[in-house]
């Protein structure tokens, strides 16, 4: 079996864009598991090969879905280690202020 779903990576990184715009956690954490449904639909076929060849299906589960402890451990780990997303982003992923501010200009519309 080797599927690989990108589903972890492109979670975690709309969660930091989502963060570094101003979402919520809340907010973050329902887009990060809407994904779970299309994952699904995508990977029955293979899937139910595995299953069907005796695979545990705890095992294909946790490949093809996100869930919301995988999220919470990440924020977690960000908060511990960087002090939250800020630190992350300038610390951790070294993004300029500039591009941060820019970023922000560009994609946030305020409500009114």
């Amino acid at each position: 079996m080797q599927w690989k779903t990108g589903k972890d990576r492109a979670g975690w990184g709309a969660a930091l864009l989502l963060l570094l715009l101003g979402a919520s956690r809340d907010v973050v954490r329902e887009e990060f598991l809407s994904v779970n449904p299309v994952m699904r639909v995508a990977f029955r076929p293979s899937v139910q090969s595995y299953l069907d060849a005796g695979g545990d299906p705890e095992i294909a589960s946790a490949i093809i879905e996100v869930r919301p402890r995988y999220l919470e451990t990440a924020l977690d780990a960000m908060d511990e280690r960087w002090g939250g997303i800020d630190g992350y982003a300038r610390d951790g992923l070294r993004i300029p202020e500039a591009a941060l501010r820019r970023l922000r200009d560009d994609l946030v519309v305020s409500a009114g």
